[in-house]
């Protein structure tokens, strides 16, 4: 006779069977969300990689031939989104506008383009996944590419970066950074125009370019023959000058080319009469 008891021994039981089921389901519940977020993150990086690249196709079009009106930039863009896997939606609009795009954001997101006032930047804004996010070195080489020169209605001196930086003892200029926050409480100088400040100047240049900077703060430092650069996660304010505030930021390493993830502090500072906050570099310090 076959002794059955070792397999009877061996079964699951019913009450067992409950518990592996919601075991289960508690992992998955856990886990799912992380999985979804991983996914869209995903996503996001892939939607700013394909703004990204539309803009500047869309910029080596105009260095050779900026178009004159609404109509030449609005058919240069279309031509270069759809050749991207892009479908017009809607492009009967504004002069200044790029029209409306699908078929591109693979969380079905829709792409309103706008374009500078010359027509010779575009930026792009996804219905999901908003303005196109970027990091602190991608900061550094479109602030560094910036030509002052082609900066109309302002008397500066200085035409270039390295100009602004450039040390001058005989007048006393010896200029070790510039502030995101510059002239953010109203003090203007006129001398920049419209702009008001070179910080403000800069500021709508990388707009035009579709880096859209104002919900977040940003100090450059001159450090040798390059620059040094930090870059909040948020927008810095008053608020945010005190002892026992962290925020978080990006810093560049130059000397090693790499991106740098910590925390940072704000404190105030006062410049011809001006006070806002600025980002204090000194007291910078990187994820563990």
């Amino acid at each position: 006779m076959t002794d059955t008891s070792d397999k009877r021994n061996k079964a699951f039981t019913l009450i067992e069977l409950i518990i592996v089921v919601a075991v289960l389901a508690i992992l998955i519940g856990l886990l799912a969300p992380q999985y979804t977020k991983y996914v869209e993150k995903s996503r996001r990086a892939v939607c700013d990689a394909d703004i990204n690249t539309i803009i500047k196709a869309y910029q080596v079009e105009t260095i050779e031939h900026t178009p004159a009106i609404g109509a030449e930039a609005q058919a240069l863009l279309s031509k270069i989104i759809t050749s991207e896997g892009g479908v017009p939606k809607d492009i009967n609009t504004t002069l200044d506008n790029g029209g409306q795009y699908t078929g591109i954001c693979k969380s079905k997101g829709e792409y309103s383009c706008l374009f500078s006032d010359d027509y010779r930047y575009v930026s792009i804004k996804c219905s999901v996944h908003g303005e196109l996010n970027f990091d602190v070195k991608t900061l550094k080489e479109r602030i560094e590419g910036i030509n002052f020169a082609n900066i109309s209605g302002w008397t500066v001196e200085y035409k270039s970066l390295d100009d602004y930086f450039k040390v001058d003892p005989k007048n006393g200029i010896n200029r070790t950074s510039i502030d995101s926050e510059a002239g953010s409480n109203g003090a203007t100088d006129s001398k920049y125009g419209k702009y008001g400040s070179l910080a403000n100047a800069l500021t709508d240049k990388l707009i035009e370019q579709g880096f859209n900077v104002t919900n977040r703060s940003w100090r450059m430092y001159k450090k040798g023959s390059t620059y040094n650069l930090f870059l909040t996660d948020k927008k810095i304010t008053e608020d945010d000058a005190k002892p026992e505030v962290w925020i978080s930021c990006e810093k560049y390493d130059i000397a090693n080319e790499k991106i740098v993830k910590g925390k940072v502090q704000v404190i105030m500072t006062t410049v011809n009469g001006s006070t806002y906050p600025i980002i204090k570099g000194e007291s910078f310090e990187p994820d563990s």
